[in-house]
């Protein structure tokens, strides 16, 4: 199934044949951002990140801090790279920050993260951040695995609303189908 367009924002998935009743929604997953695929199609039984993709869709407007205002995407990435992961063009970085630092700087910068750790389907595909500085636009800054710098994938709000509002549905479905709440899955 594809829900959007894979120009704009798109999340094509797919449940494994075969699954019985009481089964969790297996199957497998990608998503298109301005024409470009993340994530492993072939990688199959993969679990699908449904508790993610609601939070997407419920949080749009949450996706700033006021303190990205003066900086490019780039530097953005770097941020973000830095603070979460305590990289910089995916090379550890010496980090001085206490145990409390850490913890302040994921509860302030996780919800940045887009698809990483979200399922084994996206483990290939490098960082990604999502970020949607003024309500209309979305932006997702990826760098592949194993490259520096990153790239800019644009999308407005609206399709990427749509892409998951058509995902959170056909996932419930299938959830219900299999005798599976869809909040546990």
């Amino acid at each position: 199934m594809l829900f959007g367009q894979k120009q704009r924002f798109a999340i094509e998935a797919m449940i494994e044949p075969g699954l019985s009743s009481l089964s969790s929604v297996w199957g497998r997953m990608r998503v298109w951002c301005d024409g470009r695929a993340m994530g492993d199609y072939l990688n199959e039984r993969c679990g699908m990140p449904y508790i993610q993709f609601r939070a997407l869709r419920a949080g749009l407007s949450k996706f700033w801090l006021r303190e990205f205002d003066a900086l490019d995407d780039v530097s953005i990435f770097h941020r973000l790279d830095s603070a979460l992961f305590g990289c910089r063009d995916g090379i550890e970085v010496v980090d001085e920050r206490t145990p409390a630092q850490y913890r302040d700087d994921a509860l302030l910068y996780d919800r940045f993260t887009f698809l990483v750790n979200w399922g084994e389907m996206f483990d290939g595909d490098g960082k990604l951040f999502v970020l949607c500085p003024d309500g209309i636009r979305v932006r997702v800054l990826h760098q592949p695995a194993g490259a520096t710098g990153c790239s800019v994938l644009t999308a407005t709000v609206a399709d990427v609303e749509d892409a998951c509002d058509g995902f959170l549905s056909w996932f419930e479905r299938q959830a219900s189908a299999l005798g599976t709440p869809a909040a546990s899955s």
